[in-house]
Formats: C-alpha cells, sequence, structure tokens
C-alpha cells in the first residue's frame, strides 16, 4: 500500500505589514481589529509550509519589527507584544508600509548590498558573490482597516506589481462602521 513519490515544495518570502493605529483597536469585530488580525495572522503562520516572514508594524510610521527569518515562532512572539502605543506617530501610512515590505523583501538592493551567497568561480578561479535575493516568490500580506494619511500606497502597490511582487490585502472591520 505505499508508494513512493518525490514533491517539491516552493520557498516563498512573506512580508507582513500590520496597521497599528488607534483605529484598529475598536471593537467592532471580537475582541478588537488589532487583535483579531494577530490570531488570523498567527493561523496564516501555521499553514505556511517553509519559506521565510519578516514583519513590519506601521501607523503614522512604518518600521522593520523583524528580518526575514524561517523562525516562525519569534515572529508569533512579535505580534503578541505590538501595542499601538509603541509607535510615537499617529496616523496610518500605508505607503510608507509597503515602501519598508520591499525593502524588507530585497526589492531594489543595489548589487554588493546584504548578505553573500556564493556563486560560481570566476575565469581566474576566484569567487564571484552575488547579493542574496532570498526566495523567487515574494508576497506582501497588507492588514489594515483602509484608512490611508497621504502616503501614496497605489504608487509603492505599483512598484511591487512592477517587481513581480504581489500584494495581498487585507481589510478588517465592519465596513458599517465608516473606516474599513
Amino acid at each position: 500500500g505505499m508508494e513512493e513519490s518525490e514533491w517539491t515544495r516552493k520557498g516563498l518570502d512573506v512580508a507582513i505589514a500590520l496597521d497599528m493605529s488607534a483605529s484598529m483597536l475598536t471593537r467592532d469585530v471580537e475582541p478588537d481589529r488589532l487583535h483579531a488580525s494577530v490570531l488570523e495572522l498567527e493561523e496564516l503562520l501555521t499553514k505556511l509550509n517553509g519559506g521565510r516572514v519578516g514583519l513590519v508594524p506601521f501607523a503614522g510610521i512604518a518600521y522593520k519589527q523583524s528580518p526575514m527569518t524561517s523562525d516562525f515562532g519569534a515572529i508569533r512572539s512579535y505580534l503578541r507584544d505590538l501595542n499601538p502605543a509603541d509607535l510615537p506617530v499617529p496616523g496610518t501610512a500605508v505607503g510608507r508600509a509597503l515602501a519598508i515590505s520591499l525593502e524588507l523583501l530585497g526589492a531594489g538592493r543595489a548589487a554588493g548590498d546584504g548578505p553573500k551567497e556564493k556563486a560560481a568561480a570566476g575565469e581566474d578561479g576566484t569567487e564571484i558573490l552575488h547579493p542574496y535575493a532570498g526566495s523567487k516568490y515574494k508576497v506582501i500580506v497588507l492588514v489594515s482597516d483602509g484608512e490611508d494619511h497621504g502616503s501614496e500606497p497605489l504608487t509603492m502597490a505599483r512598484r511591487a506589481k512592477d517587481l513581480g511582487i504581489r500584494v495581498f490585502t487585507i481589510g478588517v472591520g465592519d465596513p458599517l462602521a465608516g473606516d474599513l
């Protein structure tokens, strides 16, 4: 009854951009938008089978919470510890979150930047090193209640598309509450 088969899994680099603005504490979903989002993201991490994940919390500013990592436990820990009060600039800058997510994924990295990987030997026998680009498959998961305060998110989304990076947006909240 046993049959051997070979299968391969594609590595996936995922940048999670999570809205940490004050409006994410609205209780139109249980327990509130932010904590419901964290629970769903933890479920996503459970379903990811390999690959790497990075975290970009944002409000009026965005920052890299973690580098790309295959340590999903660390990402879960960061998610649980996030607090909107820790972001000093109020508002919601979706465009900035997308820009930081692109940086996290290595988009636009110049030759010579970042970690190196061995590519091949040159004609004279010396090693040729190229920037480590991570997985061929890159995505941004943007979780927000939909507000933006002039950060040009469509421009950054077009840039992601031009680079072959998909942006998946997840709206959180009740559309009748007025923020989504």
